[in-house]
């Protein structure tokens, strides 16, 4: 079974943080990056992406996550261009089942998680780890893992004035409470909003 992350609270990585992590990462870690940050796609469902679900010609990645799998909830996303170029410069398979990371398909979520902790650590980015009991007894949280890609991809639309039934729609939402756990506007979005308040 896929340990359920979404109520652990995470931080975003910034655009400078997603490039050094992809700066440190081999090639197919660097698409599952980009596949977070652009798409806010989970761990699992990234290392497990086939190329059937992968449309050059029209751009769009159409996928049905595992979380919503019961469902037969599917999602179809408009590639960012630098997923469009980064799957562009990759050898395709004439095999749609066939995995688009032969190398992290089917592995294990810890040790994927393990594999990206070591290149959040080469990449120099830094972590920051809390206790979850506030007494300081029981399991410590990490706030950054890869999961943060996907705090990243709805902060980034949010940022950008994308209006939050679009950013559900692409992060694959299904309520606003969730959603909102997962929006973190930066400084610069909060003083444009309150730079339209009209003065005393």
């Amino acid at each position: 079974s896929l340990p359920i992350d979404d109520s652990t609270p995470k931080a975003p990585f910034t655009i400078p943080e997603i490039k050094k992590l992809c700066a440190a990462a081999g090639d197919q870690w660097q698409g599952m990056i980009l596949l977070g940050t652009y798409t806010g796609m989970r761990m699992a469902d990234a290392a497990n992406m086939i190329w059937g679900s992968i449309d050059l010609a029209e751009g769009v990645i159409d996928f049905c996550p595992r979380k919503t799998k019961r469902k037969n909830r599917w999602v179809k996303v408009p590639m960012h261009p630098a997923l469009k170029v980064y799957f562009e410069a990759l050898p395709s398979s004439d095999d749609p089942a066939a995995p688009v990371f032969p190398d992290l398909a089917g592995k294990r979520p810890e040790a994927l998680s393990k594999q990206f902790k070591k290149i959040m650590v080469k990449a120099g980015v830094a972590d920051k780890t809390t206790q979850a009991d506030p007494d300081g007894v029981g399991r410590r949280v990490s706030s950054r893992s890869f999961h943060s890609t996907r705090h990243t991809a709805t902060s980034l639309l949010a940022n950008a004035d994308v209006p939050e039934e679009i950013r559900q729609a692409i992060v694959g939402h299904s309520d606003d409470q969730t959603h909102q756990i997962y929006t973190h506007y930066d400084t610069n979005t909060l003083r444009k909003a309150i730079e339209k308040m009209k003065g005393a």
